[in-house]
């Protein structure tokens, strides 16, 4: 009975610790190594100097996450220098893209490429997104930091 009893709250924590890969992170630190493998012995690939910076984490050892940007840079990053909260990078291939008011909506205005933005929430291949003291909605395929199909909030 102590055995199934231990088994049932090792396997509820180690699904509450349990997380998928490839997902998206963002950097929480404002300078960040990425490196060639996962400690500090290894060579420093780049150094990133933007917080909110999106990533994709597409791999894990102990308390290091191989992570790739929209670069195309990958390497290894420390776990204390990502958060979970999402950001993602305008990415058309046009300039710009629009932004409406609500799905399908009035445009409200133009974000243009490169732009890092909060993503509030994602539904039905549209994002909500926040810059500075603008929100709006943006269709999730001009978004780097978003899974095809991905629905969030």
């Amino acid at each position: 009975m102590r055995f199934f009893l231990f088994l049932i709250i090792f396997l509820l924590n180690y699904n509450l610790y349990a997380q998928s890969i490839p997902r998206y992170v963002s950097l929480k630190s404002e300078q960040a190594n990425l490196r060639v493998g996962p400690s500090k012995d290894y060579p420093i690939i780049l150094q990133y100097t933007y917080p909110t910076m999106p990533l994709k984490v597409i791999g894990e050892y102990e308390k290091w996450r191989k992570v790739i940007d929209i670069e195309k840079n990958e390497g290894w990053i420390f776990v204390n220098l990502l958060s979970s909260k999402r950001f993602g990078i305008i990415n058309p291939k046009e300039n710009s893209i629009k932004v409406f008011k609500k799905p399908n909506d009035k445009i409200i205005g133009e974000i243009g490429k490169g732009n890092i933005v909060k993503l509030n929430k994602c539904m039905n291949n549209w994002c909500k997104i926040k810059i500075q003291s603008y929100n709006g909605w943006v269709k999730s395929k001009f978004i780097w930091g978003v899974f095809d199909n991905e629905n969030f909030k």
